[in-house]
């Protein structure tokens, strides 16, 4: 009988030992391929463009982890699984089988468990690709119409991935193979021999990581000395360090004390069946402990992706609909144009017309610009946008007053408009009413006067990418 053989037969006699091992891969198989199909969907890829979001990256970034957390699930199963296998071994060893000879049969039986895994997992994923990606448009709020699309880079990079977690399992297989002797392939497993003490100072260090860790995570940065101070790069680095650090010291060094503390009073230890546990836990702790951490660092790292993710979508969505006060706003077109484009959003039954308007307004640059001028400055074009007060309270009154409204304003008095207003650092803000801008043409020949910043306003009255850098000004101001 050839090794294949030998395999194939292991597998189908050995059935209820082999089912929970293939059950394990293959719901990673299909958890995998159904985050790596929706990050390759067009439908997202579109929705994401429309937003100017870098989806890619924050799919990228989350498969990471997602890999991460699914190679530390399988390689927990597979190592539970080789050691109940032990004696089986053991026993091909007895029977004349040389260790490479062993070490193919696991390869073929991971390659066949693989290959079934892999099979079921991308065809169930297949299967309910289309409801995944309703439900995932359905949480979001967005109508999309959705079909099912077959991705073949998803399943390629599926394959790809799990055939490189097939190879790391495989290489563990083989390594404990040769590692042990008959002998020790047939002895039970040995109990630790040292007690884990733990230590009180490595877990306050520990506490004291995670809290430094969720202190830091929590601080708005825009506002923040300290993120200010190491930047936006060193800190996340540093976040992502205290919180794994201090996860692990904690877990590891905790678990002891407890159990030494509970071990000690003897009120508890004595009752019931605790003296058997406790003991148990005691022995098992050190080698348990290191486990426990990773499970508790990659779940953790996994909910707060996902918490970012969830976030940093609910966050778009608010940004998105406070920067485009309107559904719709045109640019120089003509009256034909427009009338066009009215009559075909009448059409829309479900979406009444609530108001339609004109407006204008006019930019201009400075001469005098501050060393760090507001981001929105610099997304238009370097340039502020001027409107006259009148003009500002009509807008702001059909947008329903969204701005306290403006009135008396002198002339070279001015207030900033935008969202931006609610991130910039009271200092930042000081810096620009205490500084009198010097108004001039593109050519930075024809002066038009001198603005002075005296007030701020958060709601932009006009949609993104529409004078970004607003700033209102007496009726009686005039650039021409």
């Amino acid at each position: 009988m050839t090794l294949f053989k030998i395999a194939v037969t292991n597998m189908v006699k050995n059935f209820n030992q082999y089912v929970i091992y293939f059950i394990s891969i293959a719901i990673s198989v299909l958890i995998y391929f159904t985050f790596i199909s929706l990050a390759k969907n067009p439908l997202i890829n579109k929705i994401f463009m429309r937003w100017e979001v870098l989806g890619n990256s924050l799919f990228s970034f989350a498969g990471v982890i997602l890999i991460l957390f699914v190679g530390f699930f399988i390689f927990y199963s597979n190592s539970y699984f080789l050691k109940r296998r032990k004696r089986e071994f053991g026993l091909y060893a007895l029977l004349g089988l040389r260790k490479s000879q062993i070490s193919m049969i696991i390869i073929f039986e991971n390659l066949l468990t693989y290959l079934l895994a892999l099979l079921t997992g991308i065809l169930t994923g297949i299967f309910f690709s289309k409801l995944f990606i309703m439900l995932l448009f359905w949480i979001v709020n967005l109508r999309v119409d959705t079909k099912l699309i077959v991705s073949a880079s998803a399943i390629t990079d599926t394959v790809y991935t799990f055939f490189i977690i097939m190879g790391i399992t495989s290489l563990y297989a083989i390594y404990l193979i040769f590692r042990y002797s008959l002998l020790k392939l047939f002895k039970t497993e040995e109990r630790e021999k040292k007690l884990a003490k733990g230590s009180v100072i490595l877990t306050i260090i520990g506490i004291s990581l995670i809290g430094f860790g969720y202190f830091l995570a929590i601080q708005v940065i825009q506002n923040s000395p300290l993120w200010t101070k190491i930047g936006f790069g060193r800190g996340v680095l540093m976040v992502l360090f205290s919180v794994i650090v201090g996860t692990w010291l904690f877990i590891r060094h905790s678990m002891p004390l407890v159990l030494r503390f509970v071990y000690n009073k003897k009120s508890s230890y004595y009752h019931g069946t605790n003296l058997i546990t406790i003991t148990s836990l005691r022995y098992r702790v050190r080698k348990n402990a290191n486990t426990l951490a990773m499970i508790a660092i990659l779940s953790a790292t996994t909910l707060t992706i996902i918490g970012a993710i969830s976030g940093f979508y609910y966050v778009t969505i608010e940004q998105v609909k406070t920067e485009n006060p309107s559904s719709y706003q045109l640019l120089n077109i003509s009256p034909d144009k427009d009338e066009e484009i009215v009559r075909i959003i009448s059409r829309d039954k479900e979406h009444k017309l609530r108001y339609r308007t004109k407006s204008s307004y006019i930019n201009a640059s400075v001469k005098n610009e501050l060393e760090k001028m507001p981001f929105n400055y610099y997304q238009n074009q370097a340039k502020f946008s001027f409107i006259p007060e009148s003009e500002f309270n009509r807008i702001n009154l059909i947008e329903d007053r969204k701005n306290k409204p403006i009135h008396h304003l002198k002339n070279g008095e001015a207030i900033y408009v935008g969202r931006e207003t609610n991130d910039l650092h009271e200092r930042r803000k000081q810096e620009l009413k205490s500084h009198t801008f010097q108004i001039v043409s593109d050519d930075k020949k024809t002066g038009f006067g001198a603005i002075q910043v005296i007030d701020f306003r958060p709601n932009p009255v006009f949609n993104s990418g529409f004078a970004d850098a607003l700033l209102v000004v007496n009726d009686d101001f005039i650039i021409v």
